[in-house]
């Protein structure tokens, strides 16, 4: 297989036929870096140096609760890389001991308790804040709580999801600032398929390869900008937005469904918004049938 010189950039080499090297250079050409779209890089998930001490489940929560109702002040719920799907979060009652620097640990005493068990452990992360009971600093905290785009830092298959709910998340996820659907349609179209699966670092393993989602991939995905004075682009933007809205909802409704003619019905309504928010996708990054064909082939 013959590669072209542009494959050998500095930016990294991507050593894949000339076809999907065309469709690449095509499709950067017309669109920004993710960085530049979003105004800022994605961040990591909360990393505690030692999560049998931070993260907690249910019991824990409701138990600590019980003991002073303060506790919920600083329990947060927490998500973590397997609980990421595509479009939705399957949460399984994790919950994160949001243990910042310059908290009074005295006011929480059940808390401080709780963290004591583990004070050996919690003293030699190198990572810790000014006290051992402390977690490392991180100037984004807050930004958890705010809408974003999230996704597990390993996976076989794009798996972005919105959250308005305000989880935490380990460090097996990274997130995306701002409650932004059309970003998300194209993430997980399989044109974002077809990028990732080119230039992330995969892993081989059961068979399959589990592609790294690491931060520098994400800040030079190709966003499709749009000229909101140019009728057309509006058009195919608000659809994006309309379609990926109707797919987080059809998401929810799944989850919840109670018998199978349901859930059949609804995975129906899925597949057929997927092929929509594809086809959007295809029209905004003005691919040809051929390229659609090649995008589609390279699939998973």
């Amino acid at each position: 297989m013959k590669i072209p010189v542009s494959a050998l950039s500095p930016e990294g080499w991507a050593l894949s036929g000339s076809d999907t090297q065309g469709i690449l250079s095509k499709i950067k050409k017309l669109c920004v870096d993710l960085n530049v779209h979003i105004g800022s890089k994605p961040f990591f998930g909360v990393k505690t140096g030692f999560n049998n001490a931070f993260i907690i489940d249910k019991v824990t929560r409701d138990r600590l609760i019980a003991r002073d109702p303060r506790c919920a002040e600083i329990i947060n719920p927490l998500v973590v890389g397997k609980d990421i799907k595509r479009y939705h979060i399957h949460f399984e009652d994790r919950y994160l001991i949001l243990s910042r620097i310059g908290i009074s640990i005295e006011s929480y005493p059940a808390i401080f308790e709780h963290l004591k068990r583990f004070q050996p452990q919690l003293q030699k992360r190198w990572d810790k804040g000014n006290h051992w009971w402390e977690l490392r600093a991180c100037d984004y905290y807050d930004k958890f709580e705010k809408p974003k785009i999230i996704y597990p830092d390993i996976s076989t298959t794009c798996r972005f999801t919105l959250d308005r709910k305000g989880y935490f998340s380990a460090n097996t996820t990274y997130f995306i600032p701002g409650d932004d659907t059309y970003l998300l349609g194209i993430l997980n179209s399989k044109l974002g398929q077809f990028f990732f699966s080119q230039v992330c670092a995969g892993l081989e393993g059961g068979g399959s390869t589990y592609l790294r989602f690491l931060g520098q991939y994400l800040e030079k995905f190709p966003v499709r900008p749009i000229n909101f004075s140019d009728p057309a682009d509006k058009i195919r933007h608000d659809r994006m937005v309309q379609s990926v809205e109707q797919m987080l909802s059809l998401h929810k409704q799944l989850n919840v469904g109670k018998t199978t003619h349901e859930k059949t019905a609804l995975q129906r309504q899925i597949d057929a918004t997927d092929r929509q928010i594809d086809q959007l996708v295809y029209e905004l990054y003005e691919l040809t049938d051929e390229e659609i064909r090649i995008v589609e082939e390279s699939g998973p």
